[in-house]
């Protein structure tokens, strides 16, 4: 089943499970793009329900993003 397709042409990538499985976490590369060792672009770590609503930017910056991973607040 798919949760999520980016309406401009993005790839979800890397994407984790919430600890109560309600939530996926993942990056977000934008269109066209292709990660390599040599290039990574700026992309965006979004949380989306496990129904695919509430698309949600955690983390929009110039740096490049993956493998994220859910932490305890404290």
């Amino acid at each position: 089943m798919k949760v999520f397709e980016d309406a401009q042409g993005g790839l979800a990538i890397t994407p984790t499970w919430s600890p109560d499985n309600q939530f996926i976490l993942f990056g977000l590369d934008p269109p066209g793009s292709l990660a390599t060792i040599d290039d990574t672009p700026a992309n965006g770590l979004y949380v989306i329900r496990a129904d695919g609503t509430d698309l949600t930017p955690i983390l929009i910056s110039d740096d490049w993003k993956r493998n994220p991973d859910w932490v305890a607040a404290r």
